[in-house]
């Protein structure tokens, strides 16, 4: 239970029934009206929401979800999400998690007859598939195994129907967190492998795990809900099929290097025959790879062996700390020339760079090539956030943004990367590490222009399929391994669509998974399936100690309403790639947020204004049994008792899904060269690449223009017309 400031619309009161200029209004003001602090004088007053209010209401938005379903699953038409008629389908959603997507049957259609009275159209079915989800697909138990159980599949076959008897689709996801181990006749992915070691990454070139997905794809689809008669993949409950959550070979291409066999040797064989056949010999490659690499310049820093700490300067922000000090290696094995600067972390908030190392007052000349090099070590496994950055506000990444994976041996890291436009005098090199307590050792750091070349071995031959893998980069390998990347991702997304098409007769649209795993290169996978998804959270928990800790937890606490720069939907929608459907399948402000009221109003009205085909709360539930019915906040994310949130929800339906909020008739698209993707993934453009085009929060328009991508046959990054903001 909460108590809120608010004034809401109950079953009590008799409001006039809002028209679409009142719910304009109110959705736009809502965030900055409505969520003020409570003063001392002011009483606040419980408020739940009843969990199955039977009789009428001026809040029941039944009407707006017409049931029970027939036809066929959704379709793709004229950019958007269409019933089989042809006739446009916005989804108000949110997501089942793990247990909660296995109800006992004599439940569901009372979860589903709530849902609809609260507008929501559409349920995401996630986690299904974890081994920690109790029950899950493979059991009432949990655990891992390669076919579902006969007694889930019966308890998501009634949710499913209950779901569609109320007119409500369902997202399916096919891998979200199934593990490749042992159980399924995979090695075990040792704890340190980052995705991997959570059934990520892998699943896009080991042949076994791809022969899994497609069988779990197979027992869902291909089979018949007896309380439907007739196959998921047909039938018009299935709103779209997701291929996998947040899950990119691009975006965790810096792990690669750290996986086990076989499943490093398989992802080594197939680079070498990628390379293979872009390049006749060794020698070509040799050539190739070094062709046009500008000889190293002199190093820009004067003191990366840390005769002194020099420019150098360790910074903190409170309550985290930090500890350093300046220490001389020998005796270490591989121990890296001059002297070391050991860094230890003593208390985390949960922000990366509230606890970090940098060299300020750097001169860095756009367009130039820049090679960083150092050596690091850790007393335990961990990653090491690094980047080129301004030293004043913004503080933007200005060309190099990556993550180190240390160990308790010395390594040696080189990072080629293209000083961007906003680079000039005044920027910094910046190490952060307040996300992991582990202490870490820095060592002969260098900076120089130009490099990116690489030298191979005599035992290191195209011939014998024994060229190494190599790091992103703004350098010919580098550029050949983002490549590389894209085309691996491509091919197995490709793959599983035809399967799902052809083999398995489903005609709902396919997507991968989201745009911004793998940045601009995530954005173009997307682009070549159905549609494209994206997930964001403003201010979400951080663990400064302990993973999912709900005992020791951060949250910064303020409203995204106040940002200038449109927070977590800005970064989404950039994210929207011309002619297809675009959904955001997570979204949450996440408890206990202060400011969780205004998650829902700004999102949909965001959602309506910008023309998106639907946005899923993150999450409903993660559990079953009574955890439905309790009057009170259970999680991070559950919305399911969350009364600042299912209060808008009624007027986001009339708004969102009754069109009461009219869509912006005007464009901003960024037009990106489809032939520089890679070249922009390399040099590790990621998310910026927005940026790269001139374009910033303050001038990128929200509400006034549909913001958009186009991939096209142009020299460079070019935005149409960029308007000035409208609020």
């Amino acid at each position: 239970m909460v108590t809120l400031p608010l004034c809401i619309y109950t079953e009590h009161q008799e409001p006039p029934v809002p028209r679409p200029t009142h719910v304009a209004l109110a959705l736009l003001t809502s965030a900055a009206t409505c969520i003020a602090a409570v003063s001392d004088d002011e009483r606040p007053f419980p408020f739940a929401v009843a969990w199955d209010e039977a009789g009428p209401s001026v809040i029941d938005s039944s009407a707006m979800v017409p049931a029970p379903l027939s036809g066929g699953p959704l379709q793709v038409k004229d950019g958007h999400l269409a019933d089989d008629q042809g006739r446009r389908v916005r989804l108000l959603g949110v997501n089942f998690c793990a247990g909660a997507n296995f109800p006992e049957p004599a439940e569901a259609p009372a979860i589903a007859r709530r849902l609809r009275r609260l507008g929501v159209s559409c349920v995401r079915l996630h986690h299904m598939d974890s081994h920690w989800a109790k029950p899950n697909l493979f059991g009432l138990d949990g655990g891992i195994a390669e076919r579902p159980a006969p007694e889930s599949l019966a308890r998501l076959d009634a949710l499913i129907a209950a779901l569609a008897e109320q007119g409500i689709r369902v997202n399916l996801n096919l891998h979200v967190a199934r593990i490749y181990g042992p159980e399924l006749g995979l090695p075990k992915a040792p704890a340190g492998t980052g995705a991997a070691s959570h059934g990520k990454v892998v699943g896009y070139f080991e042949e076994r795990a791809i022969a899994l997905q497609r069988q779990f794809a197979r027992d869902l689809l291909d089979r018949v809900n007896p309380l439907r008669g007739r196959r998921l993949a047909e039938d018009p409950v299935l709103a779209m099929v997701e291929l996998v959550n947040e899950d990119s070979l691009l975006g965790d291409a810096g792990q690669l290097a750290e996986l086990p066999d076989p499943w490093k040797s398989q992802i080594t064989r197939r680079w070498n025959d990628w390379l293979a056949q872009r390049h006749a010999s060794t020698d070509a490659l040799r050539a190739h790879w070094n062709d046009g690499v500008k000889p190293a310049g002199p190093e820009l820093l004067g003191d990366g062996r840390f005769a002194s700490m020099g420019g150098w300067v360790v910074e903190r922000h409170a309550p985290a700390e930090i500890e350093s000090a300046l220490e001389d290696p020998a005796g270490a094995t591989d121990r890296p020339a001059g002297r070391m600067l050991r860094v230890s972390p003593r208390t985390l908030d949960g922000t990366s760079w509230h606890l970090q190392v940098h060299r300020k007052d750097i001169t860095l000349v756009p367009g130039e090539t820049y090679t960083l090099s150092f050596a690091a070590r850790s007393a335990a496994p961990r990653k090491l956030s690094l980047s080129a950055r301004q030293d004043q506000a913004p503080y933007g990444v200005i060309g190099l943004s990556a993550g180190a994976r240390l160990d308790t041996a010395w390594r040696r890291f080189s990072y080629t990367f293209v000083a961007s436009a906003a680079a000039g005098p005044g920027s910094r090199l910046s190490f952060a590490a307040g996300d992991n307590a582990t202490e870490y050792f820095l060592a002969d750091v260098a900076l120089r222009s130009g490099g990116g070349g690489i030298e191979l071995s005599a035992e290191q031959r195209l011939e014998d399929r024994s060229i190494p893998l190599v790091e992103l980069g703004a350098s010919a390998p580098g550029r050949d391994f983002a490549a590389f990347l894209i085309a691996t991702e491509d091919a197995f997304c490709q793959g599983m669509r035809r399967f799902i098409r052809e083999d398995l007769r489903c005609p709902a649209p396919v997507l991968a998974s989201q745009a911004s795993y793998g940045g601009i290169g995530g954005l173009l996978r997307e682009s070549r399936l159905d549609m494209v998804d994206m997930h964001a959270y403003w201010q979400h928990p951080s663990f400064p100690r302990r993973s999912w800790d709900v005992n020791d937890f951060r949250i910064e606490n303020t409203p995204m309403s106040s940002t200038s720069d449109g927070g977590a939907l800005l970064r989404v929608a950039q994210f929207r790639a011309a002619g297809k459907p675009f959904t955001v399948t997570e979204y949450d402000h996440p408890a206990p947020s202060e400011y969780a009221a205004e998650a829902v109003p700004l999102a949909f009205a965001v959602a309506a204004r910008q023309d998106w085909d639907g946005i899923f709360l993150f999450d409903y539930l993660s559990s079953t049994g009574p955890a439905v019915k309790e009057p009170r906040i259970t999680s991070f994310f559950s919305c399911a008792q969350h009364p600042a949130k299912l209060a808008f929800l009624p007027i986001a339906a009339e708004m969102f899904l009754a069109g009461a909020m009219p869509a912006t008739d005007g464009v901003q698209r960024l037009d990106f060269p489809a032939a520089g993707v890679a070249d922009a993934a390399a040099e590790r453009v990621g998310n910026g690449f927005w940026r790269a085009a001139g374009a910033t929060g303050e001038n990128l328009d929200l509400i006034g223009q549909r913001i958009e991508v186009a991939f096209a046959d142009v020299p460079a990054a070019r935005i149409d017309s960029p308007p000035p903001r409208k609020y």
